[in-house]
């Protein structure tokens, strides 16, 4: 039987979840801290803490790559091509019910882009 700080420690969790989805979709990794997060949660800034060692582990635990590395691995093909195109296609039927996360994708790519242009 779960007692009630169990059960609001996973309620905790979940906010936090949420509000790294809402908050990492609209303004990327890069722009998203954890004081966001925390505000965002409604919760205090430490908290976010008590369920996570820090942003890379909440982003690692939300990011769309947990749903996409399983679909690549599935992929096949006879030569390059069509293993790029099977993974490719792979990648878009495990994202077909989550397009928040090609947004995210795409922000995240322009930043890494722009940080490996600009800063080198």
């Amino acid at each position: 039987m779960h007692t009630q700080s169990q059960r609001r420690g996973g309620n905790t969790r979940q906010e936090i979840t949420q509000a790294v989805h809402d908050l990492f979709v609209s303004q990327g990794y890069h722009g998203t801290s954890i004081r966001q997060i925390a505000q965002k949660a409604g919760i205090a800034f430490g908290s976010v803490y008590t369920h996570f060692d820090g942003k890379e582990e909440v982003f690692l635990a939300f990011h769309p790559y947990q749903e996409i590395l399983p679909a690549l691995i599935t992929a096949y093909g006879d030569d390059v091509e069509q293993f790029v195109r099977g993974a490719f296609h792979q990648s878009l039927t495990a994202l077909e019910h989550r397009p928040d996360f090609m947004n995210l994708m795409f922000i995240e790519l322009r930043a890494y882009m722009f940080m490996n242009c600009f800063y080198r």
